[in-house]
């Protein structure tokens, strides 16, 4: 399973990757390759409010991610035509 908050937040790291479930006694660990963004995630201990500029800006970070690991060079541009943008539809991506 993966780690949610008391709210029912999907909990990720800093990268926005989600951890895994576990128990009170150990330290999460994070999901390799799986992202969650937006409304249904938080960063855990850090509170983010659900906009659209906070939205865009981990949409950003996922996109620079998913570059990253395929080993090719984001542009950073979120154009109306990019296939990126149209592909995401809903809150979690796997890579």
């Amino acid at each position: 399973g993966v780690a949610k908050d008391k709210r029912g937040f999907l909990q990720t790291n800093q990268q926005l990757q989600i951890f895994k479930e576990s128990n009170a006694h150990q330290d999460p660990e994070p999901l390799q390759n799986v992202y969650a963004m937006g409304d249904c995630a938080q960063i855990k201990d850090h509170f983010l409010p659900a906009t659209a500029q906070v939205g865009r800006q981990a949409l950003r970070q996922i996109i620079s991610l998913i570059f990253e690991k395929s080993g090719r060079e984001s542009t950073g541009c979120l154009s109306r035509q990019s296939p990126i943008r149209k592909g995401f539809r809903s809150c979690t991506a796997t890579v």
